[in-house]
């Protein structure tokens, strides 16, 4: 194919050689074009018994190395050991190799299958010298350490786009190569340094030395005048919990943090957000009004900071307020459920107060207020259902029993009467009666999973309420455990169960699941946490620390690596 015309003057005229040669080369300028189809055509012109013949398969893989590598590589397995072409075929084979193999194969090919290859893989000619080093060390099968990586770099990679990026990133894992690193590309600013050095201390774990350096470069970057990689800093600060100490309380510091973030970058509305719910979770109200005024000023009709107005107008009790904002949202997203809610569970809260005053004519009127917010069938039965509890009058107990049978199956609906009832300080089995709810009935198994629903929405002002719900209905919840659950079902009941410190009926119900599924490693953890609690290395029987090890190798197996980490942590 590259034979002179001296040398093609040698050949006879009737030599294979000669007559299949203008098809090949046809076929080999088609292939460097990319074009499929007139490939096709030239290699037709190609006989199987011809010296050309292996040509036919390496082409097309050529042009399917990138497209449809497993095609390629039934191509290629069609070249004889012994053809001329073997060497080209080797070129393909190695480029459709997975991951990082080809650098490896790399290594076994001539100069001009070498460079054949790095053009197949779009590799620039200005950095084919540094990944033959690359393959050398690929090829030693362990991964080298940043520092190595540095020394190969630093020296003689200076001019190939995007090393010194690399070397950047590289640096907090090797800092005794940060002179290396300012002799090759320039001393690093003091900004640079602190945050190579936070970053540095956070991976060796020193976390109070990572915090010093961080707050550095905060300062560093601030007096070289960009304000923003110094907000960046400080909003990473802010989420992370490994700050927190006695004498400095770690929400007042992540309020401060925030705040001075968005005094260097105030169009970040994700942290106007994150500054106000933080501020009214630690009940700071008068911060939190201010900052969702300093929110509104910047992002006037935004519904997702609208709706922390709300929210914070109802946490302070500003009724009226919250209804101005909600009617302002509402403008402009007409079916915000989320507002809706808010609104509605407020009144509903004003109900219950009217309620303890003896105000029943004012419950009744913000019961009425709650309904016109309320949309869901659901949210619309608690309302019925807090104006069935209001008196004993037949009415009022007809609607009760309604409102049950719209709560979506009996435990749920019970459950949402026991917490109601208890908000209104109430006696649970007199509530059920007048439900004509009978705890000696056994809830089927997706009454449990959509009760779960019911208690995950709870929120904590109501955690002794569902307490005492959950007491009342203990004897229906244990026998319920015997119902045909899935496995993934019965273990988010269990896990429910573990969150809420429900440990009887978290060993109720792990010990039938494993009359079902025997050993499945995620339920022999969850009753050993029930019967042990979470520091049982010392209170744990010989055989139900062979069953957690069992337990650990089936997970392992598995890929369960969680499952593996709780039952290390149960055992250490």
């Amino acid at each position: 194919l590259v034979a002179s015309p001296g040398a093609l003057a040698t050949l006879s005229a009737d030599s294979l050689l000669c007559r299949h040669r203008a098809a090949a080369l046809a076929a080999l300028a088609a292939c460097g074009r990319g074009d499929l189809a007139e490939l096709e055509v030239h290699l037709r012109a190609i006989p199987y018994r011809s010296p050309y013949r292996d040509l036919r398969f390496v082409f097309k893989a050529l042009l399917l190395v990138q497209r449809d590598p497993a095609q390629a590589g039934e191509l290629l397995a069609r070249v004889a050991p012994d053809s001329p072409f073997e060497k080209l075929a080797a070129v393909a084979r190695a480029a459709i190799l997975p991951g990082n193999r080809w650098l490896v194969a790399l290594l076994d090919l001539d100069a001009e299958g070498r460079q054949l290859l790095f053009a197949l893989k779009g590799c620039p000619e200005n950095r084919r010298a540094l990944m033959l080093e690359v393959a050398q060390i690929v090829r030693r099968g362990t991964l080298p350490k940043p520092g190595e990586i540095l020394d190969l770099l630093l020296p003689k990679w200076r001019g190939v786009p995007g090393v010194a990026f690399l070397c950047r990133r590289l640096l907090p894992h090797a800092m005794q190569r940060v002179r290396a690193y300012e002799a090759a590309y320039g001393r690093l600013s003091e900004a640079e340094l602190a945050s190579t050095q936070a970053l540095a201390d956070g991976i060796d774990g020193y976390h109070g030395s990572a915090r010093k350096h961080w707050l550095a470069a905060v300062t560093a970057f601030i007096n070289e005048r960009q304000p923003l990689p110094a907000a960046l800093i400080l909003r990473h600060l802010s989420t992370w919990r490994l700050h927190a100490s006695a004498e400095e309380p770690f929400d007042a510091q992540r309020a401060a943090w925030l705040q001075h973030s968005l005094e260097l970058d105030p169009d970040d509305r994700a942290t106007h957000v994150r500054l106000i719910r933080l501020l009214r979770q630690k009940k700071d109200l008068k911060d939190a009004r201010a900052a969702v005024e300093a929110a509104l000023a910047r992002f006037v009709n935004d519904s997702e900071i609208l709706l922390e107005a709300v929210e914070t107008a109802l946490a302070g009790n500003a009724f009226k307020k919250a209804v101005s904002l909600a009617t302002r949202l509402l403008e402009l997203d007409p079916i915000n459920s989320q507002v809706r809610a808010a609104i509605g569970q407020a009144h509903l809260a004003h109900a219950r107060k009217q309620f303890k005053a003896k105000r029943l004519e004012a419950m009744s009127k913000e019961i009425d207020l709650a309904e016109k917010w309320l949309l869901t069938p659901a949210e619309r039965g608690r309302a019925r259902l807090l104006r069935g509890l209001s008196n004993n009058t037949p009415e009022a107990t007809l609607l009760l029993r309604t409102a049950v049978s719209e709560l979506g199956g009996e435990l749920p609906a019970t459950l949402h009467l026991l917490l109601e009832n208890a908000r209104l300080g109430g006696e649970p089995a007199a509530a059920l009666r007048r439900a004509a709810i009978s705890t000696a009935r056994t809830p089927t198994a997706r009454e449990v999973v959509a009760a779960l629903h019911v208690i995950g929405t709870t929120g904590k002002a109501d955690n002794r309420h569902l307490v005492s719900a959950l007491r009342v209905l203990q004897a229906p919840l244990k026998r319920a455990a015997q119902g045909e659950f899935t496995s993934a079902e019965l273990v988010a009941v269990c896990e429910t169960w573990l969150r809420r410190g429900e440990n009887v009926l978290l060993r109720v119900y792990a010990e039938a699941g494993l009359r079902h599924w025997p050993g499945m490693p995620a339920l022999v953890y969850l009753r050993a946490r029930a019967l042990y609690g979470r520091n049982a290395y010392f209170h744990l029987p010989e055989a139900e620390e062979r069953a957690l090890d069992r337990a650990s190798e089936r997970a392992e197996k598995d890929g369960d690596q969680r499952t593996v980490q709780r039952i290390r942590e149960l055992l250490a």
